[in-house]
């Protein structure tokens, strides 16, 4: 299980995806809709000018057509999304950002019995001048266009 925005979809979204692909046999791919993404991206640099759900979503589902990688992807109303409430989860890919979201939904997995997700934390990319690669920043470069 992973989610995010996934917003100009980017090397690093593609690395979180290879990596739970690689680790699961089934994986979600959670994407944060936009009735939940109007409270959140408000806060966000240039909040308002991240792509609809419908392009995000796409984006996702064209890069996971070119994996073997069984998948489903769907929006997210909460931080949480399905995990809390999935018993046969096994694992979640998350960066450093939502460790503690994480380590949230495994104590509302232990609160109803269920086993605990290995947390598989991955770094952020970084581009070849050493900036991380981030939606921010891409959202920057296009907002001086």
């Amino acid at each position: 299980m992973l989610g995010g925005t996934f917003d100009r979809f980017h090397e690093g979204h593609r690395s979180l995806i290879s990596t739970a692909c690689n680790m699961a046999d089934n994986i979600f791919v959670g994407i944060i809709s936009e009735d939940w993404g109007k409270e959140i991206f408000a806060k966000k640099t240039l909040g308002e000018m991240i792509e609809p759900y419908e392009d995000r979503k796409q984006s996702v589902l064209d890069f996971l057509k070119n994996t073997a990688c069984n998948h489903e992807v769907g929006p997210l109303y909460d931080p949480y999304g399905p995990a809390p409430n999935v018993p046969e989860a096994d694992l979640m890919v998350v960066t450093t950002e939502t460790e503690k979201t994480a380590n949230k939904i495994n104590d509302m997995r232990k609160e109803k019995g269920f086993n605990e997700l290995d947390i598989i934390i991955i770094p952020w990319l970084k581009d070849e001048d050493g900036t991380l690669i981030s939606s921010t920043r891409l959202r920057e470069k296009d907002a001086r266009k």
